[in-house]
């Protein structure tokens, strides 16, 4: 009979089996197939493929704050620099300054605000500029520095107002919000770094 710790092992190599690493490698697996659990996160990301309309990204006007009220708390908006990219908070909502406890806003997304922490907080920032498209996660509460609390965080792009971009591609990321949302059946210690999701599912 396999012991516990056998069991455990076995699940552990079977789980890797399951994951491949990104091309960054250092702070997020991907899974193959695992859908947001948050209805939160759902219903920003279902939001969002409403404003875009089958186009590309939406620009920045189209959120109106009117149409997500029961979700502002849980909304982070954030300003996307060039040259060098860089990323600057815009609005908090109280839900997510409440997990930080304090308010960000204004502050740019830095070693000096998260340290360590750093590297893995700003990745999907840095994927959704790339793909120009949602990217998931489920991490560690990296902003709060309690990375064994886990959370789901929905990250979707929008352009700049009157920026369509070649081809209709909807033009560069200008605004990334994020919706982000505790997932009560899940910690950090369940991962071995953070997981990108399927935003789709």
């Amino acid at each position: 009979m396999d012991s516990p710790r056998g069991i455990d092992n076995a699940k552990s190599r079977a789980r890797a089996a399951s994951l491949a690493r990104m091309a960054d490698g250092a702070h997020f697996w991907w899974p193959v197939s695992q859908a947001p659990a948050s209805a939160k996160g759902r219903a920003f990301r279902d939001h969002w493929l409403g404003l875009r309309d089958g186009q590309g990204m939406p620009p920045r006007s189209a959120l109106d704050p009117v149409d997500i009220a029961p979700l502002l708390p849980h909304i982070v908006l954030v300003e996307v620099l060039r040259d060098p990219l860089r990323f600057r908070y815009r609005l908090i909502g109280t839900f997510v300054t409440g997990l930080a406890g304090r308010d960000a806003t204004g502050r740019l997304l830095d070693h000096t605000l998260y340290g360590r922490n750093l590297g893995a907080l700003v990745w999907p920032y840095q994927q959704v500029v790339e793909r120009r498209e949602p990217v998931a996660t489920l991490s560690g509460l990296l902003f709060a520095d309690r990375d064994w609390q886990g959370v789901e965080n929905m990250f979707v792009p929008f352009r700049e107002d009157g920026e369509d971009g070649e081809g209709g591609e909807g033009g560069d990321v200008a605004t990334i919000a994020v919706c982000i949302d505790i997932n009560p059946n899940r910690n950090q210690h369940d991962l071995t770094s953070g997981l990108v999701i399927d935003w789709r599912g």
